[in-house]
């Protein structure tokens, strides 16, 4: 696996942010999911080149979550030697849930450079979205947990991308 293209994944969480309301963190972690798992099957590689574990709400790619939880800790509790690529590109606000607990919403700020994702690639991110777009956080985790590459992974394992030719686009889409 080649490293992770910062470049790719900061016009991606741009785009999520700007075209989906109260895009929660969780969520997002599995439109990245998508986006790479759908990738691979339909372009032969990934996008942003993240690695993947199969955690209890789902595949959770660990670059993109360390960089908004470094985020969080820089701007939320005032520690502004932590920095994030999405610095600039996103902000994260606490949301108070009904159900006594809180999630984080990502929200864009500056736009990012553009013209990172080939033409395929930036289909696929438009796909991913226009699907999700209106779904929960709690109907995409339970998507991502009936997915193939996520049944057949070990529980916090890494999520192997040869999965992603076993995932059904039909039914990701038409679902």
């Amino acid at each position: 696996m080649s490293t992770i293209n910062i470049e790719k994944t900061k016009e991606i969480m741009y785009y999520f942010s700007n075209n989906i309301d109260n895009l929660y963190f969780t969520k997002l972690l599995k439109l990245f999911y998508y986006v790479d798992f759908i990738s691979l099957k339909e372009n032969s590689a990934a996008v942003t080149n993240d690695i993947y574990y199969k955690l209890p709400y789902g595949p959770v790619p660990t670059f993109i979550k360390n960089e908004v939880d470094n985020l969080v800790v820089s701007s939320e509790m005032d520690v502004p030697e932590v920095t994030s690529i999405f610095k600039g590109v996103i902000k994260v606000e606490r949301q108070e849930l009904s159900s006594g607990h809180s999630g984080y919403i990502i929200k864009p700020l500056d736009k990012a450079a553009e013209g990172y994702l080939s033409k395929p690639e930036l289909e696929i991110v438009k796909k991913v979205c226009k699907r999700f777009s209106k779904t929960t956080v709690k109907e995409i985790t339970e998507k991502t947990h009936r997915e193939t590459p996520y049944r057949f992974s070990n529980d916090n394992g890494i999520i192997d991308y040869s999965l992603a030719s076993r995932l059904d686009l039909a039914k990701i889409f038409n679902n």
